[in-house]
């Protein structure tokens, strides 16, 4: 028996559209019309902007395990709303052998004009999305010009109140923000802090978790959160000091004029961050809008411009010295106590003319030695003892013939998922390559609009070096798999780390370690080391003992 999938979706704002029962009954009248079985699938309330709906990957998930023929919809646009969304979706369900059906608008895609009908229909669709959006981004912008609050978690400082103002002649309700008294002193302290002599976004953090001082949600402030509020024009007064800084020194659009600039208010930016994928980056600073706000500054517009300049030098400030050729097992040491990473920080101290530095735990480092007690860990003696310990277990025969049956069981495992990947890759980047070539073809008859056709060219040419890139890397996976079948290359690395270590530069070692050890982690003065296809060293590596790391500074 055919059997049908009905999928039927309606946006939260989307009042003059049919309902989601409606859309489904009328395909169910069509499924019964023509003896089809029919499975049910719907997304009330979500936007069409994306294909990240729970009902519509159900849907796509069961159409892969083959229990539908035919995908039924009310119409084009509920499916998807997006041209580079739809052309995929389509893709798909070729590969799947499922057929797709609109009701409104009669798309048959077992026929080429169908398809090309469809995909004209696509363009429309988020052409029309893409109208909302300038529609949502002009309101916004006169909402800013007001400087009003356009939405967004409540910055730490401040509570939210709603009232009602007119925007292009109707009422529109709109948030505004006010001080939180509390939260307003902390914001104060931040800043002095920050511009003592010696302040940093760390010293921030620690005093700030030590004090008990939590962010807006309750949580420990890290570095990332405290800086962002330092960078925040949210806090700063408008007065003349902050005017001549925006005007003179950044390329911001003011849309307040001078005079707005009264010394009481504070202000705010719009249009500074975009989505990406999951979460948002900056927009180029000359996108950024700056607008005096409704609300009232907590910082002068001289001590404000002061903390960005210390902000932007020491963004600026080259890495600590020494940190790029010392550290032979960075990015390799985590701490048992909290999980965090351990730093590699030098001392310029030597003892017996060995020069050595510390392994310390960040969060301790960046939050607060209160919420970690993870003691600092000497460079010399953690590296020495590690690389002792590894040549010593490679030179047991027995270790070495458990590491050769878990190398081999372990990486002809990522051979066939690996296999399947290149396998999808080639598929996605031929049917890339086909819809180019019909656009194109488009593009010389002129049936959809140009910039439609370049902008979407220029994707599929971005996915495609993406997807080529990773092609490159599964083939450079699968080769490598295919060369150690008898497993020469374990012992390579084994005889290579014995015998020839020792005389390796730095970069070498450190990249041959990186290579062989996946972490260490240490907890108080005991480490243990885990490696890439070897058995993990389950005893216990202990310092020869306390006193001995004790007798170094």
């Amino acid at each position: 028996m055919v059997v049908a999938a009905i999928y039927g979706r309606r946006s939260v704002d989307d009042e003059p559209s049919l309902s989601v029962d409606n859309q489904i009954n009328r395909a169910i009248s069509l499924c019964k019309a023509k003896n089809w079985g029919y499975i049910i699938y719907r997304d009330d309330g979500v936007s069409g902007k994306d294909t990240d709906r729970e009902g519509f990957k159900q849907m796509m998930r069961d159409a892969k395990k083959g229990k539908f023929q035919y995908l039924v919809c009310y119409k084009l646009d509920r499916v998807s709303r997006s041209v580079a969304d739809f052309s995929s979706l389509l893709n798909e369900l070729q590969e799947l052998g499922v057929e797709f059906i609109s009701l409104t608008e009669n798309f048959d895609t077992s026929t080429p004009m169908g398809r090309a009908m469809m995909y004209i229909a696509a363009v429309f669709a988020q052409l029309e999305r893409e109208t909302i959006a300038q529609r949502v981004k002009d309101n916004m912008i006169d909402m800013a010009k007001q400087g009003y609050f356009t939405g967004g978690p409540v910055n730490f400082g401040f509570d939210l109140v709603t009232e009602e103002m007119i925007i292009r002649g109707k009422v529109k309700e709109v948030s505004r923000l006010v001080e939180n008294e509390q939260e307003k002193q902390h914001v104060i302290d931040f800043y002095d802090w920050y511009n003592e002599p010696h302040g940093s976004v760390r010293k921030n953090c620690i005093i700030a978790n030590k004090s008990g001082i939590r962010t807006k949600s309750g949580k420990l402030w890290n570095p990332n959160q405290m800086a962002r509020l330092l960078s925040n024009a949210l806090y700063c007064i408008a007065d003349e000091d902050a005017y001549n800084y925006f005007k003179n020194e950044t390329n911001v659009k003011i849309v307040s004029d001078k005079k707005d600039f009264n010394g009481i208010n504070g202000l705010m930016y719009y249009n500074r961050r975009i989505p990406h994928k999951k979460t948002t980056r900056l927009r180029d600073e000359n996108e950024w809008i700056l607008a005096v706000g409704q609300h009232k500054g907590f910082i002068p517009g001289k001590i404000w411009a002061e903390t960005q300049r210390k902000l932007k030098k020491n963004a600026s400030t080259p890495p600590r010295a020494g940190t790029a050729t010392k550290g032979l097992l960075a990015y390799l040491v985590k701490c048992g106590h909290c999980g965090s990473s351990m730093s590699y920080y030098p001392s310029r101290k030597t003892v017996d003319g060995i020069e050595y530095g510390y392994y310390r735990c960040r969060r301790r480092e960046t939050q607060g030695k209160h919420l970690c007690d993870q003691p600092n860990i000497n460079s010399y003696v953690l590296e020495t003892t590690v690389i002792n310990h590894i040549k010593k277990s490679l030179s047991d025969i027995s270790f070495v013939e458990k590491a050769i049956k878990q190398a081999r069981k372990e990486m002809l495992s990522q051979k066939a998922p690996s296999e399947k990947e290149l396998r999808r890759i080639e598929k996605e980047i031929e049917a890339n390559n086909t819809e180019m070539k019909n656009l194109i073809i488009a593009l010389g008859r002129k049936t959809i609009p140009e910039e439609l056709i370049e902008n979407r060219i220029k994707e599929l040419q971005e996915q495609i070096a993406e997807l080529k890139q990773e092609m490159m890397e599964i083939k450079s996976t699968i080769d490598f798999i295919g060369s150690v079948d008898d497993i020469n290359i374990v012992y390579h690395f084994i005889n290579e780390f014995n015998n020839s270590f020792d005389e390796m530069d730095f970069e070498e070692k450190r990249l041959f370690l990186r290579y062989l050890i996946k972490e260490i982690v240490v907890t108080d003065y005991e480490v243990h080391i885990y490696m890439f296809f070897l058995p993990g060293i389950k005893d216990d590596l202990v310092f020869s003992s306390r006193t001995d790391m004790d007798s170094w500074p």
